[in-house]
């Protein structure tokens, strides 16, 4: 593939870095999670904060819920993982261009190395 006259403007570094805030964010809300369905156990059961037939009611059918809750974590995680991949993977691309440009003569200038 030959690529003449095109310019890609890419910062890998801040991908990557976002990537890893989302990371730490999805892990944080994993963290809170947890925290909520441990305690919305002990609410109708141990607290008196909610009580009554709604308190159980809504209670046990969150518990359902829970899967859902976790799967959207690790999904987003998984998503900026490929974030992070891509950006390396880019990063990589671009270093064997450069290279490949410095080692060539002026007609494979603009040939472009994936």
């Amino acid at each position: 593939m030959t690529v003449i006259g095109k310019n890609i403007d890419c910062d890998t570094q801040r991908l990557y870095d976002d990537a890893k805030d989302i990371i730490d964010l999805v892990t944080e809300y994993e963290k809170k999670i947890e925290i909520f369905f441990d305690r919305l156990d002990f609410t109708p059961k141990e607290t008196t904060a909610w009580v009554g037939g709604n308190a159980h009611l809504y209670s046990n059918t969150i518990v359902q819920d829970k899967p859902d809750f976790i799967d959207f974590g690790e999904k987003i995680k998984a998503l900026a993982k490929e974030m992070q991949d891509f950006a390396t993977e880019l990063d990589d691309t671009i270093d064997r261009n450069e290279d490949a440009c410095e080692n060539s003569n002026e007609e494979d200038s603009n040939q472009v190395y994936w």
